[in-house]
């Protein structure tokens, strides 16, 4: 269908069009009126009293003083937005400044109930933020609704029809608000009022979630707390007929063994968790509370035992050794770096299997018969472990098990890399060994800290921020022999270490899971490695391995079975408190300040009309706008679709006469 020629109809430039009666009816005649030409029934009939005066508009229009700003108005919407954000805001800085309860009758405030709480707190937050941004928005629905007659005074000789048409759409929505500003086709007015919308958007995004819940521990009275300890005589008596190790070690010796399986292994926690690394990698032995349930928050200052480990491999100065099997006769295998003699036979050395490690005993009654001692033949008392490795190497008179074996592929092997070693030969089977040993030391120091622990019974070191009083609940240099002591489990029964699945392989000999796990790490400790190579990690990570397998075992002589001391501590609480976030408090307050300098500005802005039907009636009484568009539409009896006509119209310029202030008196075409 071919586009109407509309041309003929439109006005044109240098003339008016005769003013048209929107209200005539064909047949009929009818007459405009202005106010002093109304019928005096007419006249009795409009509202006289004092509280509503009509006033004369320049142009013959009529103006009631509703159409300007209401200060009560103003006062209502400054008054709703700042009691409730100024509240709001105002609790949210006191629980910057201090500690609010959050008090709740018969409610749980345990962490699993947090996200319950919160999403209830966040939820009120919304509607108090929401209900004092209502007076604004529907103030900024008042200035949007007053923007078909404002944008009307934009330019002395009007402006495009388009933009009138777009204005006084009902869909007028974000994008295009946004292009009118954004193109200056918009008032001042509007464009604060769009501005302001944004504003408050921000405001409902970021208010509510300044405030919120959170569980935080508060302490109860001061009291002392019953912990494990370890006194001058709990691991090495020392008495007139001599030293001797204290009964309740090696009873607790096979158990302490297991425990580094257990916990790395299984994942299974025993008693208390263990703390953290501090913040130089050392490790840390607590005593631990006896009378306090594992799931109650406490804290308590102690001595701890602070351990440094360090483990180095050295190959062994067997010159002295000679290989007999004659085992009354006294050889020894010195480690030179250490300045240590190790009495050996050759069933020490080799073992049952041909693959073999093994840990020594470091005790009073082993130094006693001379097993292991210093150059001057005294005991080692700095909590040193030592363990010697064997491996058979093929090609010797005897032969190893990789050699006759049915399937040799079958048959692990142990690989030494980067590991100091020396060669032995049996006197017993004859086969040639490589022989190391490797000395761990846990460099132990003991220290007054303070512990924190949580409902899940893991405990905290609390940094050295402040210098606390000795508890004297630990001895430092039994706490040293104790080192040595805690882990004779490995040596003393394979299978309390944890089972070792490599019999197959020909590798049992490497001790149960604990050592498995010490040597090759906790992977090798489950699975068997690719092609049954078994290569010894290095020694950083043994160093790392030695020192967990030290704290874990402690933590069954630090229970309270050697013996038991009193420090003071206090039992924690959990209560609910307030908690806000800085930044969105600052952001929320420049966001609320400035939304009330707009409600302020917005009061002394120009008064017109709103866009009703009264207003926009009275302002084409006496236009030539509904004449001209009625003609449009109705051309030769067709009806024009809407979008044609306006697209014709579009750039048209429309003004409005008369005061703005006022109601207009006419709207027209230029």
């Amino acid at each position: 269908m071919a586009t109407p020629n509309l041309t003929p109809l439109l006005p044109s430039m240098n003339h008016s069009a005769p003013a048209l009666d929107p209200l005539r009816i064909p047949g009929e005649s009818m007459e405009l009126h202005s106010l002093e030409n109304l019928s005096e029934h007419s006249k009795r009939n409009l509202p006289t009293s004092p509280s509503t005066p009509f006033l004369r508009s320049p142009g013959g229009g009529v103006y009631h003083p509703k159409h300007a700003p209401s200060m009560l108005r103003t006062l209502w919407v400054v008054a709703a937005l700042l009691v409730l954000s100024l509240s709001y805001l105002i609790f949210c800085y006191i629980v910057d400044h201090k500690l609010v309860k959050v008090s709740l009758y018969n409610v749980d405030v345990s962490v699993s109930r947090m996200n319950i709480i919160k999403a209830g707190v966040t939820s009120i937050n919304i509607l108090i933020i929401t209900v004092a941004l209502l007076p604004l928005r529907s103030l900024v629905g008042d200035l949007q609704g007053e923007e078909f007659f404002r944008v009307l005074t934009l330019k002395r000789r009007g402006v495009p029809l388009s933009v009138v048409n777009q204005v006084s759409t009902p869909s007028y929505g974000f994008s295009d608000k946004l292009g009118a500003v954004l193109r200056r086709q918009s008032s001042g007015v509007f464009a604060g009022a769009f501005v302001a919308s944004l504003i408050a958007i921000i405001a409902s995004t970021l208010a509510p979630a300044t405030l919120s819940v959170q569980v935080v521990q508060v302490d109860d009275e001061l009291q002392a707390f019953r912990v494990g300890a370890i006194f001058r005589q709990s691991v090495w008596n020392v008495t007139e007929e001599g030293v001797y190790t204290a009964k309740m070690v090696p009873r607790r010796t096979g158990y302490a063994a297991v425990l580094p399986w257990v916990e790395t292994n299984l994942k299974a926690t025993y008693n208390w968790g263990l703390p953290e690394d501090g913040p130089d990698g050392s490790l840390y032995a607590i005593p631990t509370p006896i009378d306090v349930p594992v799931q109650k928050p406490i804290r308590y200052v102690t001595d701890l035992i602070k351990i440094q480990p360090s483990c180095k491999w050295h190959a062994p100065d067997l010159s002295n050794v000679t290989g007999t099997t004659n085992y009354s006769q006294e050889q020894f295998a010195v480690i030179p770096e250490l300045g240590w003699r190790v009495k050996v036979t050759d069933y020490d050395l080799v073992g049952f299997e041909e693959n073999d490690f093994s840990l020594y005993d470091i005790s009073p009654e082993a130094s006693l018969i001379g097993k292991i001692t210093d150059r001057d033949g005294n005991s080692i008392t700095d909590g040193s472990a030592l363990w010697h490795i064997t491996k058979c190497i093929p090609g010797g008179t005897g032969k190893c098990w990789s050699e006759i074996a049915p399937d040799p592929e079958q048959i692990g092997t142990l690989v030494l890399k980067d590991i100091p070693v020396s060669r032995y030969t049996s006197g017993g089977n004859n086969k040639t060994y490589e022989i190391s040993y490797l000395a761990c030391r846990p460099s132990v120091a003991v220290e007054t800290r303070e512990i924190r622990t949580d409902t899940s019974g893991r405990m905290t070191v609390v940094p050295a921020e402040r210098t606390y009083a000795p508890q004297y609940n630990i001895h430092r240099q039994q706490s040293r022999v104790l080192m040595s002591q805690a882990i004779r489990g490995l040596a003393d029964v394979a299978s309390y270490a944890g089972p070792n699945p490599y019999s197959d392989q020909k590798m049992n000999g490497l001790g149960g899971a604990a050592q498995l796990q010490l040597l090759f790490g906790s992977e090798v400790a489950e699975t068997a490695p690719e092609n049954n190579q078994f290569v010894v990690s290095p020694i950083d990570q043994i160093s790392k391995r030695y020192g967990k397998l030290v704290q874990s075992t402690l933590k069954l002589f630090l229970d309270g079975s050697l013996a038991q001391g009193y420090v003071p501590g206090r039992t924690v609480r959990n209560i609910l408190v307030f908690t806000t976030s800085r930044p969105h408090l600052y952001v929320s307050t420049v966001v609320f300040i400035l939304l009330s300098i707009f409600v302020i500005m917005a009061h002394f802005r120009t008064p017109v009309p709103q866009f009703t039907f009264f207003a926009v009636a009275s302002s084409l009484s006496r236009s030539e706008v509904p004449g001209v568009f009625e003609g449009i539409k109705h051309r030769d009896g067709d009806t024009v679709p809407e979008r044609l006509a306006v697209q014709e119209l579009r750039d048209r310029p429309i003004a409005l006469e008369g005061h703005p202030g006022l109601s207009p008196t006419a709207i027209r075409l230029r």
